[in-house]
């Protein structure tokens, strides 16, 4: 059996002390439990929820080089576009929201970035008519709704469930890839100069004993807790990744990803969600797992200061560099590709979305100049995936 050892410097420890500090074992005696159903194309993809609808971007090969259209629930404008522009082709297409908040980045003539935000299609409009009015040569449309409701919480979120497990919340995305000065956002510095560390709602969080450039939600809890899966999705991989080389121990760290579809065919939206220090996992690569099914138990293996969850959200589409991103998982080798596990650290988003006073997220367009270890531009709307309020898991303060 390992000892507890405490090998990150997370501020948070004081609240890890305070919870069930029972030992696990060493990643040759974590159990492996197969639950899941076999992968059926026709089951593994979510519904679009109501109130969605598609648009597209092309780039074209006579005029203005591009075309930017949307439509309906039941429209399909880029096989609209495509007929009406013989040899276009699809630069970016998912869905946004015909009642609510939508997000539009633009990139055009290969350095000019614009952004728009405003609800249902009137962002899209906006976006469009400015390009025109601009004489924009070459642009590419990037979309995104402010909320997309798919998600359920990874654990039991109950208030009587929280209580007996101890969960809180601890620290979540980094939103500052290099320093920002949060006064853009309407939020005051903590101190002089700019913030390294920034939440999704705008705030200095460089005394919070947070991590630099963390990607995902951190959630203490008893070892066992229930992780559940957020939604319906395949599972991508399963495994006790090494992750000696960055001085984190000699046990494996216990990780799931699972891969969820939204929609289907030229709008389908994807998105991984990444559960990680688990001291069991409970289902293999290969098998589809449903909302709410528990896929394993909460632990403190690998890279861990304590027992907790660690919660990743990734979007495969429409991110800064591609219309769609081909996800792989990466084994531990150094550098940026080792330390997160996969080749997709540029479309990390918050999945509480950006809800900053003021101010434009930050992670969709201020770090183009900036690619990850797979040369890719590091760039995604982040997106609010819970899908109610009492599906939400707490997110305090960090």
């Amino acid at each position: 059996m390992k000892t507890c050892q405490h090998l990150s410097p997370y501020s948070w420890l004081a609240l890890m002390l305070a919870l069930t500090m029972s030992c696990i074992g060493s990643s040759d005696e974590a159990e492996l439990y197969d639950e899941g159903e076999e992968v059926s194309e026709l089951t593994q993809a979510l519904s679009v929820p109501a109130n969605m609808a598609p648009w597209c971007s092309l780039r074209t090969l006579s005029g203005s080089r591009w075309a930017f259209s949307w439509g309906s629930a039941s429209s399909d404008p880029c096989a609209s576009g495509l007929t009406s522009s013989p040899g276009a082709v699809i630069r970016s297409a998912g869905l946004y929201s015909t009642n609510a908040t939508n997000k539009v980045l633009v990139q055009c003539d290969g350095a000019v970035i614009r952004t728009f935000t405003a609800s249902g299609s009137a962002a899209l409009r906006q976006a469009h008519d400015d390009a025109v009015a601009r004489g924009f040569v070459d642009c590419r449309f990037v979309v995104a709704p402010g909320a997309l409701p798919i998600f359920d919480a990874p654990f039991p979120n109950d208030a009587a469930s929280r209580a007996r497990y101890h969960v809180l919340h601890a620290t979540g995305v980094d939103q500052a890839r290099t320093p920002l000065d949060v006064r853009e956002f309407g939020q005051t510095p903590v101190a002089t100069g700019n913030a390294a560390l920034v939440d999704h709602l705008g705030r200095d969080q460089r005394n919070s004993g947070g991590v630099d450039n963390h990607d995902g939600h951190d959630w203490p809890m008893d070892t066992g807790t229930p992780i559940l899966a957020v939604a319906d999705g395949e599972v991508i991989a399963s495994r006790a990744r090494n992750v000696t080389s960055f001085g984190c121990g000699a046990d494996a760290q216990q990780e799931i990803y699972l891969l969820h579809k939204v929609g289907s065919g030229t709008y389908r939206e994807w998105f991984v969600t990444y559960y990680a220090h688990l001291s069991r996992r409970d289902t293999i690569a290969g098998r589809m797992v449903r909302r709410g099914q528990r896929i394993g138990l909460s632990g403190d293996t690998g890279c861990s200061s304590g027992p907790h969850l660690h919660f990743g959200t990734t979007r495969l589409t429409n991110t800064t560099g591609a219309y769609r991103y081909d996800f792989a998982v990466t084994s531990g080798a150094a550098g940026m590709q080792g330390q997160h596990g996969d080749n997709a650290f540029a479309g990390r988003i918050d999945p509480y979305g950006w809800a900053a006073p003021q101010g434009v997220d930050p992670l969709a367009h201020r770090f183009l100049n900036l690619t990850d270890d797979y040369a890719t531009p590091i760039g995604a709307w982040s997106i609010n995936l819970w899908r109610s309020l009492s599906a939400t898991p707490p997110n305090p303060n960090w």
